[in-house]
C-alpha cells in the first residue's frame, strides 16, 4: 500500500495512509476474500521510501514522482 493522504502525518494507527509512506503486510488474507490461511498478519510501515513498478520509479524519498 502506498499512502497518498497529504493531510495525515505518519504515526499509529493509520500510518499507511500518510503521504510518502508504504506498508507491507505478510500473513492471512482471508478477511479480504483471499485464500492464504494463517493465524495473523504482520504489517510494517516505512516513510521516505523509494518505489519502482515495472522498472519505473513512482516514489523517491517518500515523494510521488510519477502519477499512475
Amino acid at each position: 500500500m502506498i499512502g497518498l493522504n497529504p493531510a495525515y502525518r505518519a504515526g499509529y494507527p493509520l500510518s499507511e495512509i500518510a503521504l510518502g509512506t508504504i506498508s507491507i503486510g505478510i500473513g492471512t488474507n482471508e478477511q479480504y476474500g483471499g485464500r492464504n490461511k494463517g493465524i495473523g498478519v504482520f504489517t510494517a510501515y516505512m516513510s521516505g521510501a523509494n518505489v519502482e513498478v515495472d522498472g519505473r520509479s513512482i516514489m523517491a524519498n517518500g515523494k510521488m514522482i510519477y502519477k499512475l
